[in-house]
């Protein structure tokens, strides 16, 4: 018996074999999700087996085994095709620029490079900031100015992001006639978090750009995201599927739902950012040296620069008073009022509701002012841009 055993194991050795490995493969890729891996351990396989396949002549394998691995290699295939096609299409973290269905979550960065590639004539004005800056209507600056706008501000946003999107927008060969930035203390505080593989990274370095490009195609085999796509198609089929906190009109303009109370809204932000400024030590030189780049590059353009902070909400400032937050800002002032020397752009320092006219009940929640508020300061900033000024 055991003969035979042998006998039968040595016939089907290499099947058994390639069997073995692809359910390996398998299980790996379910179990650790990891494109790259995958195709690490495909890699392996093929050059050992290349390192111990027998000097001699081949020898030709039978018909069936030929057809085994014919029909593995076709299922994989199709399996793979399947699984792609379906990740295109559903398109779960807003990768790419069709929106068949709503994404199941607003990646801010894909969204604001996909709706900027949907211009056919560049904006001449453009909005940088994070989402305390959504509502900074380009339908408000045009109607002021007469310059068509854009707001790309996104969330958690950086110096470095206004900066990728200037290399994004030049290399479609246009750079803006007036730049806007919402600058806020966590901006250009530190610790900051790392974001290396977001969407707007690959615009600031060059070196790894054909790489990123290949990864978003790679990544429709994961698994994580065939679960969205799945999870996304479920959700299509729900009526009370909930609706995200915000949105994108196709100029950027962030418009807000406001399903809960302010004061609700509010509390929710303070328990979310609660200790943010106990967290925050010292500015981040390195961002600062991104908003010099940014400024360079508006002076040898001929562009010209608004910064403006833009206020909390009375009980998120009152809040914050307590912690390294008034020292931070005072900081940030004296920094910015530096630079404004320097480089001579606008400044505007709206932290004082009072000073502009704003009211506590003209915010979303805690941070995210409405649009009447972006309008005021907006008329403060662009008054003598105005056509007829």
């Amino acid at each position: 018996m055991a003969h035979v055993m042998r006998q039968w194991f040595g016939a089907h050795r290499q099947p058994l074999f390639s069997t073995a490995y692809f359910l390996l493969l398998v299980i790996t890729f379910v179990a650790l999700r990891d494109v790259a891996l995958l195709g690490l351990m495909v890699f392996g396989f093929v050059f050992v087996t290349a390192l111990t396949a027998p000097s001699a002549a081949p020898v030709e394998a039978p018909a069936h085994v030929r057809r085994f691995v014919l029909r593995t290699l076709a299922w994989g295939v199709l399996l793979a095709g399947l699984v792609a096609a379906l990740n295109y299409v559903v398109n779960p973290y807003g990768t790419f620029a069709h929106r068949y269905l709503e994404p199941i979550t607003l990646d801010a960065r894909r969204e604001k490079l996909a709706l900027y590639s949907q211009y056919e004539t560049a904006p001449d004005a453009i909005v940088f900031g994070s989402s305390r800056s959504f509502t900074a209507a380009p339908a408000d600056i045009e109607a002021l100015t007469g310059l068509r706008a854009f707001n790309a501000s996104v969330d958690s946003a950086a110096p470095r992001d206004f900066v990728a999107f200037l290399n994004f927008m030049q290399e479609r060969g246009h750079f803006p006639q007036v730049i806007i930035i919402g600058l806020t203390t966590e901006q250009v505080t530190a610790p900051f978090p790392d974001r290396a593989d977001d969407a707007f990274s690959r615009y600031l370095d060059d070196s790894g750009r054909r790489l990123d490009d290949l990864r978003q195609y790679a990544e429709l085999l994961t698994i994580d995201q065939t679960e969205a796509s799945l999870r996304s198609l479920e959700l299509k089929l729900e009526a009370d599927r909930p609706a995200p906190y915000y949105r994108f009109e196709a100029d950027g303009l962030g418009t807000f739902k406001q399903a809960i109370s302010l004061e609700a809204a509010v509390d929710n932000y303070l328990d979310w950012w609660g200790d943010l400024y106990n967290e925050r030590t010292h500015l981040n030189e390195p961002e600062l040296a991104y908003l010099r780049e940014v400024l360079d590059r508006a002076q040898a353009h001929g562009a010209r620069v608004i910064i403006y902070i833009p206020p909390f909400h009375p009980t998120m400032e009152a809040h914050f008073q307590q912690q390294n937050y008034p020292r931070l800002l005072d900081e940030t002032r004296h920094t910015l009022e530096a630079l404004q020397e320097e480089y001579g752009f606008a400044l505007y320092d709206f932290t004082d509701l009072d000073s502009f006219g704003g009211t506590e009940f003209m915010f979303h929640d805690g941070v995210h002012s409405t649009r009447q508020l972006g309008r005021l300061m907006l008329e403060r900033m662009l008054s003598d841009l105005r056509p007829d000024a």
